[in-house]
């Protein structure tokens, strides 16, 4: 069987550098339990020598292993094999559909407290926590765009760039994720493996985003005098100046300096930021290992 004989087209969701997402329907199902999204990705060999590490060989793998060894319900996998098809020229890798969307389009239409901040960020977190502890992969395009939102459950997915935890990351990869998102050792070239810290660093951004309702700077450069007023330790002023002083507490502005710190070696760690007295509470409450 093909995947126009399971499949037909609605509509396209998203474009990407290699291919496109799509909103498909099975045509053996009834309802709504038959919608998927599918992303039909280009086999090209070779992106390296050209700078492009995106990979759908990495996502297909990544995405395979979220669903039969290391499942999470905060991470995106794959749907069922019988789903999945390859041909010499395009992947289809067929996924859960998210009707509410990625998370920044959905943050730009909703109000988000405090509170509603605090339990997204603390979901990404635990996916997060279990894609490099479980699965051994470094997400390194943490954003927003790659959070998806199911109902009241968020889920993280495009693990195109992840690499293992440890692999020497190459000299000349100095693009992995979005901007702001991206960390200052990637941005600057100075990464010498695939770590964690680049990671925490992005899901500071989000973190950011969704509580303060901007971004934290334009890029993690000390040029950026909202980037450099957080290596200062003075986000706090920041912060007063955009009215944003009393949208979280005085303890969180300096958590967020934590978390974006220029230097990886001094950046907090994921679970030292979970054991915060913030976060610890609602870590608790949805953490499955602790149900």
């Amino acid at each position: 069987m093909a995947f126009n004989d399971m499949f037909v087209l609605r509509r396209e969701i998203q474009r990407s550098l290699l291919g496109r997402v799509y909103l498909v329907w099975r045509v053996d199902s009834d309802g709504d339990d038959g919608y998927r999204a599918t992303k039909i990705s280009k086999v090209i060999p070779g992106l390296e020598k050209a700078g492009i590490y995106e990979s759908v060989v990495t996502e297909r793998e990544v995405l395979t292993k979220l669903r039969d060894e290391y499942p999470h319900r905060n991470l995106l996998c794959l749907s069922p094999e019988d789903e999945q098809f390859v041909t010499p020229e395009l992947y289809y890798i067929t996924m859960p559909f998210a009707s509410n969307g990625d998370l920044f389009t959905y943050f730009k239409t909703h109000q988000f407290s405090f509170a509603n901040a605090l339990v997204y960020s603390t979901q990404i977190m635990l996916g997060l926590r279990h894609l490099h502890e479980k699965v051994g992969y470094a997400h390194n395009d943490m954003s927003l765009e790659n959070v998806l939102v199911f109902d009241d459950v968020v889920k993280i997915s495009d693990y195109g760039l992840s690499m293992a935890l440890g692999e020497p990351w190459p000299a000349d990869r100095k693009k992995g994720g979005k901007m702001p998102y991206q960390a200052p050792e990637i941005y600057t070239g100075t990464q010498k493996r695939c770590a964690r810290a680049a990671d925490v660093f992005s899901l500071g951004c989000i973190v950011f985003m969704l509580v303060y309702q901007s971004p934290p700077f334009e890029r993690p450069d000390p040029i950026d005098a909202r980037f450099e007023a957080i290596q200062r330790g003075t986000l706090a002023g920041v912060l007063d100046g955009w009215g944003a002083l009393e949208a979280a507490p005085a303890s969180f502005a300096k958590l967020m300096e934590r978390m974006l710190h220029a230097n990886p070696e001094e950046r907090v760690s994921l679970d030292s930021v979970m054991q915060d007295e913030i976060f610890k509470p609602i870590v608790h409450r949805y953490d499955p290992d602790r149900q």
